[in-house]
């Protein structure tokens, strides 16, 4: 039986895209502080390297430092502007401390890809903290349109919408 060990050189001939991808598949298999090493090792060579730091973003949420993961998705929306994985992900670290400020980000997310279902879903979910029902249900329409998933998301915006409706037909 093969051991799940990847075996790690650091060559002068390394590059930072071959470290990110080594660094993406360690952090799948669940070993995040090695994956983590990757990510800073491929920002080293590459201070570009915006993927690299969207999946370090992604690695502090999941270690609860919101702060740290904020820093690496404003740093890589400084390298590429429309990446909509990073404003969906500032938006979403936004979304209970403001989440007027979330929206600007999940819109010009969801500007980008239309479809980016996540982006619309959580569109409605601030619209609802702010009280604007109207428009969030039609961002919780949309997704509920365009989802081909059958799941939390699916069942509470549906409710959602109902709820809305109910209020509104009296």
């Amino acid at each position: 039986m093969k051991d799940n060990v990847i075996h790690i050189s650091f060559g002068s001939n390394v590059r930072a895209d071959e470290l990110y991808e080594k660094a993406v598949i360690l952090d799948d298999m669940g070993d995040v502080d090695a994956a983590m090493k990757l990510y800073e090792r491929a920002i080293e060579m590459n201070s570009k390297h915006a993927n690299a730091l969207i999946n370090m973003g992604t690695i502090c949420i999941k270690q609860n430092n919101e702060h740290r993961a904020e820093k690496c998705y404003y740093e890589a929306l400084k390298i590429n502007p429309k990446s909509i994985a990073a404003l969906y992900n500032v938006g979403y670290i936004l979304y209970p401390r403001n989440p007027y400020v979330a929206m600007t980000f999940f819109e010009r997310a969801i500007d980008i890809c239309p479809k980016y279902l996540d982006a619309v879903y959580m569109m409605g979910l601030c619209l609802h903290d702010v009280n604007d029902e109207k428009k969030a249900c039609v961002y919780w329409k949309r997704y509920v349109d365009n989802t081909t998933k059958n799941d939390e998301y699916r069942d509470a915006a549906l409710r959602h919408i109902k709820t809305f409706e109910q209020f509104n037909s009296k």
